[in-house]
């Protein structure tokens, strides 16, 4: 019976066919180990209970050999050169390491900023810029080309005025140069006022020094300086008559002023 040995035949095979089926598309359940010489593909979730082992990773270390991406939207990255890139905050709770720093030492390899606009900065040629009010509470600042007896400032001091030893008198302005007096003629054992013109930025009130240089006759003596008009010094002289002479000029005078 040919026909009825062919209908079993297919029979049986049609029924290994949906057994195969069936198989594969049910969940699976193995409770031995698996060993695979090609690649495991796993298309749902996977769950793993016990230790799991990849390339040097233990319970205790985790290894990638490429970049390791952090976050749902994988946002943080450490990649194989121990890069880390972080989108969001960086939040540090115990002491950070930096090069060429500790607790006492901040390392900046090129420019610092500081401030929320970052409008103090400190270059990595060591120039500070500030871009508000620099206040110091220590006392004697040094600056470039300063010290005790020289100071050294870009405009006229400060903002507005220059107070030394915190009760002295303000200055707001500290002029000095060079100045000349005309030929006059002051008769010996008197006094008379001469115009050192020239003295420029001296104005009216400003309190004026003046000493003589090596041009001053010998038997004249500087009494008096004031000022009660632009670039021009008023200087009594006296000549005391120690020699002869009644001429003091033309002479040169230094002088300084205050304001």
């Amino acid at each position: 019976m040919k026909i009825k040995s062919d209908i079993v035949r297919y029979g049986v095979a049609i029924a290994l066919c949906m057994g195969v089926v069936g198989f594969v598309s049910a969940a699976s359940t193995i409770s031995t180990n698996i060993s695979t010489g090609g690649t495991l593909s796993v298309t749902g979730a996977s769950t793993l209970t016990g230790l799991t082992t990849t390339g040097q990773a233990s319970s205790t270390r985790f290894s990638v050999h490429d970049t390791a991406y952090f976050g749902g939207t994988a946002t943080t990255t450490i990649n194989s050169a121990g890069n880390v890139s972080v989108a969001g905050t960086l939040s540090v709770t115990g002491l950070t390491t930096l090069i060429q720093a500790s607790s006492t030492r901040f390392s900046v390899h090129d420019t610092a900023y500081f401030g929320g606009t970052a409008t103090t900065t400190v270059s990595s040629a060591g120039n500070v810029t500030v871009g508000g009010t620099f206040t110091s509470t220590a006392g004697l600042n040094n600056m470039g080309n300063a010290s005790t007896t020289i100071l050294s400032a870009s405009t006229m001091a400060s903002t507005s005025q220059l107070v030394i030893g915190g009760n002295g008198t303000a200055l707001n302005a500290v002029i000095s140069g060079t100045c000349g007096v005309a030929d006059v003629t002051i008769a010996a054992t008197t006094t008379a006022m001469v115009s050192c013109i020239g003295a420029t930025g001296v104005r009216s009130g400003d309190r004026v020094f003046v000493t003589a240089t090596s041009s001053l006759p010998a038997n004249f003596i500087i009494q008096a300086a004031s000022s009660t008009a632009t670039n021009i010094i008023q200087v009594n002289l006296m000549n005391t008559g120690s020699i002869g002479g009644t001429s003091p000029g033309p002479t040169a005078f230094f002088y300084w002023a205050t304001r």
